[in-house]
């Protein structure tokens, strides 16, 4: 099989795994479905095995590890194949002693075995892979990078660098011939006093100008808001990732700059990870339903 088809399936494979490790995390009713996610990440994993083995899949979950001698944790995984059926079958809930183990030995079998069946760390395999915008992956990958090393104030400032990019190359790719952001919704407000037509002091159009920038600064922020949920960003994630953030700035040359170092903020791995994870998980959201506003034209007009 095909490298990159095998690199490409784990990279799938993990992304899922991904979804129920958070969903674990989450109160007990909605952490119960994540048993779902983890055992069809595996399964995903294993009928990948056979394929690249030359191997027919067994009917049943627990025949893999007859198939493959050498997959580890298998009575953990039968746990986890009980849980399933459990779940699935019987709508019986996991309890959160249940969901935790779960989870726990879900990254442990990854952990062991893809190293040992595919030669590669699972904790190296990206998602990044995934996505398409290269602008944002070009920061992303910064951000892994520093996330690797430890530099987690580092980390988190170039995910906020791959979130801006992220959202403007999304944008760019549905301008079409006009250079009209369909994304838009306001319309900026001037002063409507002209201080040159007034006699003594300006006060008064100082004070309108004052309240129309006012104005202007209040829907941009609006406008923001419904845009990201307009894209389908989870706005409650990015509520927290804007928090752990710092602000910044991108010069006319495209290079961005941090107006100060956030000091007030936790910067450690779990951080800074969440950081680079949204980011991704909002770029492939955004791929899922995507397209390019040049497809749907004539050519005649736009």
């Amino acid at each position: 099989m095909n490298q990159e088809i095998i690199t490409r399936r784990l990279t799938l494979i993990k992304y899922l795994a991904d979804l129920g490790f958070e969903q674990s995390r989450k109160p007990n009713l909605v952490a119960g479905f994540s048993i779902l996610h983890l055992h069809d990440a595996i399964e995903m994993f294993l009928k990948l095995l056979s394929e690249m083995k030359n191997k027919k899949s067994p009917q049943s979950f627990m025949d893999y590890w007859d198939l493959f001698p050498d997959l580890t944790l298998k009575e953990a995984m039968r746990s986890l194949n009980k849980r399933r059926v459990s779940l699935k079958h019987h709508g019986q809930m996991p309890n959160q002693d249940g969901i935790e183990e779960s989870r726990v030995f879900t990254k442990e079998f990854f952990d062991q075995n893809t190293f040992t069946q595919f030669d590669i760390q699972f904790s190296e395999i990206s998602l990044l892979d995934l996505l398409k915008f290269e602008n944002t992956k070009h920061y992303l990958k910064k951000a892994k990078s520093f996330l690797d090393t430890e530099h987690f104030q580092k980390s988190i400032e170039q995910s906020a660098f791959a979130f801006d990019e992220l959202i403007e190359e999304y944008k760019i790719s549905k301008v079409g011939k006009y250079k009209k952001d369909p994304f838009s919704i306001s319309v900026r407000v001037s002063n409507p006093i002209n201080p040159y037509s007034l006699t003594g002091d300006n006060k008064t159009s100082k004070e309108f100008g004052a309240i129309t920038k006012g104005f202007n600064e209040n829907v941009k922020a609006l406008e923001k808001t419904i845009q990201l949920i307009a894209l389908g960003i989870n706005y409650r994630k990015f509520v927290k990732f804007n928090v752990l953030t710092p602000e910044f700035y991108r010069q006319s040359d495209g290079v961005y700059r941090t107006v100060r170092e956030r000091d007030d903020i936790i910067a450690n791995y779990e951080n800074a990870e969440f950081c680079l994870n949204f980011v991704i998980e909002s770029g492939i959201g955004l791929q899922e339903v995507d397209f390019e506003i040049a497809q749907l034209m004539n050519g005649k007009r736009q």
